[in-house]
């Protein structure tokens, strides 16, 4: 799968285990991952110290890094036509993967596809990420953010 962004905190594009995975440039610019999918599911692996970890896998999608600041741009466009900041699928205090209210996430990103779709798309595009979480959810994909 490939990954092209116009997006200007957008630096660096990796492939890896067929998603992709967008580096964000600057420590100001701290990343959040962004995991999307038809549906999630838990995948164990060990760490390089020999501890068992689980992971969530994005059925049939991926995963990116966005900037905090990305996120807090893309929510904010967002309310100001009308989307609350309370239906977005963004897990701040979670650390841990395994540890995201999945079903709260695939609730959340169907409550927003419905809000986004009330916003002009103008509005929409002109945020890169928010055009593409558009995208997701138009294609029927779920996601959630997390540190």
């Amino acid at each position: 799968m490939g990954y092209n962004s116009s997006s200007s905190d957008c630096r660096h594009v990796n492939e890896r285990r067929g998603k992709a995975i967008v580096v964000q440039e600057g420590e100001e610019n701290m990343p959040a991952n962004l995991v999307w999918g038809k549906e999630f599911r838990m995948e164990e692996t060990t760490t390089p110290s020999g501890e068992p970890y689980h992971h969530v896998i994005g059925v049939g999608g991926g995963l990116a890094a966005i900037s905090w600041s990305s996120v807090r741009q893309m929510e904010s466009l967002a309310e100001q036509h009308g989307v609350s900041k309370q239906i977005w699928p963004i897990y701040r205090g979670y650390e841990i993967e395994s540890e995201v209210p999945l079903k709260d996430a695939e609730r959340r990103s169907a409550e927003l596809r419905i809000a986004l779709e009330g916003v002009e798309h103008r509005v929409i595009k002109e945020d890169y990420w928010l055009s593409f979480i558009y995208g997701l959810l138009r294609d029927g994909n779920s996601f959630f953010i997390m540190p």
